[in-house]
């Protein structure tokens, strides 16, 4: 249990191993999990997370997260980038109690980045949020018909990793 109070947090960054059972990470991933983190979060506060793979082939385990999610914040967004040390695209998702990252204009991401940043970065501008936001129609598909939660009693066991 944390000692932090509701309504406290501004952002939660979560970079785990992913959710296997037995695994050193499997019940943060969990419905109760993020309960107590949306609780802790600020009204404008964000969750983010990386989230497994996401690709046509392989996107089972970041569909389950992102509804398991779902049951609880009422604003999620898949994201996904290429990570030159995984070789390969990686999904994340960001979680809202109200702020929407798809609401954001370009010229928007170019301002406050101006305002808040010196210097230029290598990857972020406003013309990436919006390509980052803007999954591909079959992957939409994919993600969106996801049933399945983790909660605390129902976790992903580590004999199903090859079918996700």
């Amino acid at each position: 249990e944390s000692n932090l109070s509701n309504n406290s947090v501004d952002v939660f960054i979560s970079d785990l191993t992913e959710p296997y059972e037995g695994g050193p990470s499997y019940k943060l991933y969990s419905v109760e999990f993020y309960k107590t983190i949306f609780d802790r979060l600020k009204e404008n506060g964000v969750f983010v997370l990386q989230a497994s793979l996401l690709r046509v082939t392989n996107y089972k385990m970041h569909a389950i997260i992102r509804n398991t999610l779902k049951q609880i914040f009422p604003i999620v967004r898949s994201y996904f980038a290429y990570v030159p040390a995984f070789d390969t695209t990686w999904g994340f998702i960001i979680a809202s109690k109200k702020n929407d990252p798809k609401a954001f204009t370009r010229e928007e991401i170019d301002y406050m980045i101006k305002e808040q940043i010196e210097g230029d970065l290598r990857f972020y501008d406003g013309e990436t949020h919006i390509a980052l936001f803007n999954l591909p129609k079959d992957i939409r598909k994919l993600i969106d018909s996801e049933k399945e939660i983790i909660t605390d009693s129902n976790y992903i066991p580590l004999e199903r990793k090859e079918n996700l």
